[in-house]
């Protein structure tokens, strides 16, 4: 199967794993129809990354900027987050989230990530936690609507020469 096709299906059964009836599969599959599965494949491989337990970067000259082990075993591209509760000062924003990644194998990774923003990004660190494969195990809330969108906007800046062309 091209990894395109691997892709689609992921997305597909992800959607469905939200469907209560019959009706709401159909709405969901039209809902997909409009994304180019390929082009969405070589955004989504540009913007894979490292997933660390631990980060910290600062933008600040002589800043320490530090990585845990990774939490995956590969890199892999977040494709959703749930924001959940968030406290903001003058120069600090902290917060709590769900992340949903895709990884290489097309499968689904979900963490809790507790996150403190310094000066709009001068100095940033993230805690993040494995959660399990599967969304519905966890607090998050996903909206799917949201996420389609997102994924066919992703889909087209291929389109706009915004990212290398992969071979996959």
């Amino acid at each position: 199967m091209k990894k395109a096709d691997e892709l689609k299906k992921a997305l597909k059964d992800l959607f469905l794993s939200e469907a209560t009836d019959d009706a709401d599969e159909i709405e969901i599959e039209t809902m997909l129809d409009d994304i180019d599965y390929s082009s969405l494949l070589q955004v989504l491989t540009a913007k894979a990354e490292e997933v660390f337990e631990y980060q910290a970067d600062g933008q600040f000259y002589m800043s320490f900027d530090y990585r845990s082990r990774e939490l995956f075993s590969t890199r892999a591209v977040k494709i959703y987050e749930d924001m959940g509760t968030a406290t903001i000062t003058d120069i600090t924003i902290a917060s709590h989230s769900y992340e949903l990644w895709l990884l290489p194998d097309m499968t689904f990774a979900v963490t809790s990530c507790f996150m403190v923003d310094i000066d709009k990004g001068e100095y940033v660190t993230k805690y993040r936690t494995y959660k399990g494969h599967d969304w519905r195990d966890t607090e998050m809330t996903i909206e799917f609507e949201t996420l389609v969108e997102d994924l066919q906007d992703l889909s087209m800046l291929i389109c706009e020469h915004e990212t290398p062309l992969y071979e996959l």
